[in-house]
């Protein structure tokens, strides 16, 4: 299915069942109708305007709040992004380089959007697949094929 595909998915979900229960958080119990998350996704790109200025940008997603993560990952769809999942990385740390390396302009976390390469100007040429090999911890492998 493509991005827009699934992008015109959620519109009619969000049109047809607007008031119908789409996430509830475990945690506290607070509950997000449909309706409750377009809107966020609204009010989100509303105060990040240059993650829709271009499409086809990589985003780095560490949020751990599935709330922020669902909203994320809306917001992505809805600006062409490529999400890659990551854990936070801290400036200076051979994770940020290594982010730098895969083309990623933007780590999302709970409270924030990092630029972490800001004139990244579209995903790169080549895929990144997530493996965790023997650790157990997902390290990102870009390649061509």
């Amino acid at each position: 299915m493509s991005r827009g595909a699934i992008l015109a998915e959620w519109e009619k979900i969000v049109e047809s069942r607007s008031n119908e229960l789409a996430l509830v958080r475990a945690v506290d119990g607070e509950s997000y109708r449909f309706t409750d998350l377009a809107l966020a996704v609204e009010r989100f790109l509303a105060e990040h305007p240059f993650l829709s200025e271009q499409s086809g940008q990589v985003w780095a997603l560490s949020a751990t709040d599935p709330v922020q993560w669902m909203i994320h990952c809306l917001a992505g769809l809805q600006c062409q992004a490529v999400l890659l999942p990551v854990e936070s990385v801290q400036a200076g740390s051979s994770d940020l380089e290594r982010l730098q390396s895969l083309g990623v302009a933007y780590q999302l976390t709970e409270g924030a959007v990092l630029p972490i390469n800001e004139n990244a100007e579209s995903s790169p040429d080549f895929l990144i697949k997530m493996t965790s090999g023997s650790t157990g911890v997902p390290t990102c492998i870009p390649f061509t094929e």
